[in-house]
């Protein structure tokens, strides 16, 4: 299978998971951009002014929180800030997705905000294969 494709079924996954299940971004932005893939559900925005113990407090009332935090450095720093607190709270902590998504694309994007471009470039590229670069390729005639 190729990556376009995994990536795809991950997101389509997520899709069906954040359902019934919430999902927990850095930023607004993060948010529009899993709005603008099909994520229906619950998304809670961490970046509201509060500190982590504030937070993971309020959103305690979860049982299981699907966790999209980016993988730049900030992000991985946050991450492990946030799972720390919230098992503690007793929140299961579904890290699987980002995980996942983090390993097929770790080269290609850093950051829940560009999962929409990768999406409909996958998208595109499945339905109508890859583009064709005419430097690479060469477009002589004759």
């Amino acid at each position: 299978m190729r990556r376009e494709e995994f990536f795809i079924e991950i997101i389509e996954s997520l899709k069906e998971s954040n359902e019934h299940i919430p999902v927990l971004v850095e930023g607004r932005r993060d948010m529009l951009s899993l709005r603008e893939i099909g994520l229906k559900g619950k998304i809670i925005i961490y970046n509201q002014g509060k500190n982590i113990g504030e937070f993971v407090q309020e959103i305690s009332i979860y049982k299981e929180i699907i966790i999209m935090i980016d993988w730049d450095e900030r992000g991985k720093r946050l991450f492990n800030d946030l799972i720390t607190n919230m098992k503690s709270m007793g929140i299961k902590c579904n890290v699987d997705f980002r995980n996942l998504i983090m390993k097929i694309l770790k080269n290609n994007i850093r950051s829940v905000e560009e999962l929409n471009s990768y999406y409909r470039r996958a998208e595109t590229e499945l339905l109508y294969g890859r583009p064709r670069n005419p430097a690479k390729h060469g477009n002589r005639r004759g």
